[in-house]
């Protein structure tokens, strides 16, 4: 078995905490970290219907790559959205480890699985300030709507936004998640095509007046490619320890 506080520690090796941006809010953020953990649930974001499946599965500990909480509570009661998540995980003696930008920037983590899932090599990272954005390259240059669907297949998304030229696409930015500030810095590097998520209305303008394509996949489809990588890294390193990915969490957004 392995306690709460030696898997936080085996995780931090892989994505320290010292990558964060300054505004995150990551590590072990509730419950016991003496306490053993037989069974963990690995999830994108803990919600009502997680913390009920980790429950009913009989899990110790969760692990999600959102934090609970971004600020500091004033009060943890079942009246409050995040305050219930808290209580929840604690009275039903639970813990919850979060690894959010610290796992964007980290080697393996979000943006290098992002790469490999739509079959892309990582030649360099984009925004070197904050380490997270990377520069892809496919192995054959692709027609845009041909590469549109193998986003669309690769990532299961539920439907994707997109702007700009439609050029061939073989050099790309990518940054899961918000990263559409990193736009202009795809351009810079000579990227056909930037792939992200939470793309604004002034940045689809951006893709269409400077010639380069912006793929919206999603929040969550751009960054739950990661959550097999937690659990990996968890079962290696205990092997005892029984990892399941939660089946209650999907991607939240659907199109009509």
């Amino acid at each position: 078995m392995a306690k709460v506080s030696e898997i936080f520690e085996k995780l931090a090796l892989r994505a320290p905490v010292e990558l964060k941006m300054g505004f995150d809010n990551v590590g072990h953020l509730a419950g016991r970290g003496d306490r053993e953990a037989r069974r963990v649930l690995v999830t994108l974001d803990i919600t009502d219907a997680v913390i009920a499946e980790a429950k009913a599965l009989g899990a110790e500990l969760i692990v999600s790559h959102h934090p609970l909480t971004f600020e500091g509570l004033k009060a943890v009661t079942e009246a409050d959205m995040t305050g219930r998540k808290f209580l929840a995980i604690i009275e039903a003696g639970m813990s919850a480890i979060c690894m959010h930008t610290n796992l964007d920037a980290a080697t393996g983590g979000v943006n290098d699985a992002l790469a490999e899932a739509i079959g892309a090599r990582v030649t360099g990272i984009l925004n070197a300030e904050e380490g997270i954005s990377r520069l892809c390259e496919l192995p054959e240059e692709l027609p845009f709507r041909d590469f549109l669907n193998k986003v669309k297949t690769a990532l299961g998304a539920n439907g994707l936004r997109y702007a700009g030229p439609e050029k061939p696409v073989r050099k790309l930015g990518i940054c899961g998640g918000a990263g559409a500030g990193d736009i202009l810095l795809a351009l810079a590097q000579g990227c056909d095509t930037f792939l992200t998520a939470d793309v604004k209305h002034h940045q689809f303008i951006w893709a269409e007046e400077l010639d380069i394509d912006v793929v919206d996949a999603g929040h969550f489809s751009t960054e739950n490619v990661v959550v097999p990588v937690l659990a990996n890294w968890i079962s290696e390193r205990f092997p005892d320890v029984e990892v399941r990915i939660a089946e209650s969490y999907t991607q939240p957004e659907k199109f009509f």
